[in-house]
């Protein structure tokens, strides 16, 4: 099957986008019966017409219209390339386009990005928050270049990935003192009398908070199931529930939010993972952000 003409099909975009062969050849500086010819050819390479017209007008076709949405798809996507290097200095890097999955808590996710300024301060960073299937097609379709996740990619899914580990850092409890104050036990038994603010059930911690309870004899009350750890964060401050969260992350800012760290537990632990394509090399970000990880848990 032969392939299409672009040039073709850039003169047909730009008269359907202006309404006018005159005006679209004037844009491109052609004579008008060059735009028409070309037009043409397109025309009969799809075997169908795509302009008619009406008095003075050009109007679509409905085949003309498909292919008019086809096109403005691609020459979108083409702008949108070349937008990416127009002005980039040499030796800079290119746009970042990074997955955040929900229940990661901001300031983690903070302690990975904010230090690429640094390194290139006319950085651009384009953030996406979402559930982690959604963000791991993205990754497969190359529309996001990494994803930062509490938990590591699995090879079951159809994507071409790996996952490197950032942090792993034991899980504290943390509540407003108004709260905290309510029970008189010692961590972790006050924790049978305080209301909880758990992730949801797909975080991998559910599952380990609930079995880590049990062991200690404590029936919890779940007062929340919460996805967004942002919102986790500001019903704590509330005083709604006991939060959980990464201790080495935390407990440095907890004060200044009017949270109060009433315990930790070795025995559990929240984990953060990068996730890049394992079929191209990483987006000089990622790798960064992998060099400055590996630093990290030295």
């Amino acid at each position: 099957m032969r392939g299409l003409n672009y040039h073709h099909l850039y003169y047909f975009w730009v008269t359907a986008r202006l309404g006018s062969l005159r005006a679209a050849a004037q844009r491109l500086h052609l004579a008008p019966q060059t735009m028409s010819d070309q037009i043409k050819l397109l025309e009969d390479r799809l075997n169908c017409p795509l302009f008619e017209r009406q008095g003075r007008r050009l109007v679509l076709t409905v085949e003309g219209h498909q292919v008019f949405a086809y096109a403005s798809r691609m020459f979108a996507i083409g702008e949108e390339l070349a937008s990416l290097f127009d002005g980039r200095k040499p030796g800079s890097w290119p746009e970042f386009r990074i997955g955040i999955t929900d229940a990661l808590p901001k300031r983690v996710v903070q302690r990975w990005l904010s230090p690429l300024f640094a390194e290139q301060p006319d950085l651009h960073i384009r953030c996406q928050e979402g559930p982690m299937i959604r963000l791991l097609g993205q990754l497969g379709v190359h529309a996001l270049d990494a994803v930062l996740s509490e938990v590591a990619y699995s090879a079951g899914l159809d994507v071409q990935a790996r996952s490197y580990p950032l942090l792993r850092s034991p899980v504290a409890f943390f509540a407003s003192n108004e709260l905290a104050a309510r029970s008189q036990l010692p961590f972790p038994a006050c924790l049978g009398e305080l209301p909880l603010l758990l992730p949801d059930q797909d975080h991998p911690l559910y599952a380990q908070l609930l079995g880590w309870l049990h062991d200690q004899g404590i029936t919890p009350w779940i007062r929340a199931e919460i996805s967004d750890s942002a919102l986790m964060k500001v019903m704590a401050e509330a005083g709604d529930g006991v939060m959980p969260a990464p201790e080495e992350m935390m407990a440095p800012f907890a004060a200044h939010h009017g949270l109060l760290n009433i315990g930790s537990c070795a025995d559990l632990h929240s984990e953060v993972f990068l996730i890049v394509p394992s079929q191209r090399n990483p987006h000089p970000a990622a790798a960064a952000i992998l060099k400055n990880g590996a630093v990290a848990n030295d």
